[in-house]
């Protein structure tokens, strides 16, 4: 009797030998994924037989997949509870090949497709190489890391110290008269710029010299 136990209990604390209906169930759930992998970390002990109820859905949180089973025991008791399984999920994506400074242009150079564990990445992953034109890094990059959205902010058009040329409306009337950016900025932004050499005023950038003085 113990070696049938034991038996039991060996076969259910790996993945591969789950119920065909539970593997399928999980695989399923991440088939949009390049590839993955499964390990079952916690299972219920003490039964004889085990099923997937097919009335609910399983439940992903972080990286642990959440069974909802029907497991019986060996006088033939039923009872419902869940099967963990932890999940590592591998996706195509870009990673530095060498260290990014803060504020660094980002070129196609800097980065290589690999297949990498994605599980625990925070962020919104890179897709494409065209998300990096005219980006720089807002942080530093280290080498092989994973490149996200949030790594990378728009190259500014205009820089402090820049000249540029400053319109104020007023009703109909537009008036146009030189000035100097006091901060960096993208098209969009509002910067603070400086017009006769001490008056200071917020300004929306047009392109990468024309401004509009907003107050």
């Amino acid at each position: 009797m113990l070696m049938f136990l034991f038996y039991i209990l060996s076969v259910f604390t790996s993945y591969e030998s789950l119920p065909t209906e539970i593997k399928v169930k999980l695989e399923a759930e991440f088939s949009s994924h390049k590839n993955d992998e499964f390990e079952v970390v916690n299972c219920p002990k003490n039964f004889k037989n085990i099923q997937y109820r097919k009335n609910e859905d399983l439940n992903v949180i972080g990286s642990t997949a959440y069974i909802p089973i029907e497991i019986t025991d060996n006088k033939g008791n039923k009872k419902r509870t869940t099967l963990s399984v932890r999940v590592k999920i591998y996706e195509d994506v870009f990673v530095a090949m060498n260290s990014v400074k803060k504020y660094n242009q980002l070129k196609a150079t800097d980065f290589q497709l690999i297949e990498k564990e994605i599980t625990s990445v925070r962020g919104e992953i890179v897709l494409s190489m065209g998300e990096i034109l005219g980006k720089r890094a807002d942080r530093f990059i280290r080498k092989g890391d994973i490149l996200t959205k949030e790594s990378l902010e728009i190259m500014p058009v205009i820089f402090p110290g820049d000249k540029l040329s400053a319109a104020s409306i007023v009703g109909n009337v537009q008036v146009t008269f030189s000035a100097i950016a006091n901060q960096e900025g993208s098209v969009g932004d509002v910067i603070r710029i400086r017009v006769n050499g001490n008056e200071i005023y917020k300004a929306e950038i047009i392109n990468y010299k024309n401004v509009l003085i907003i107050e």
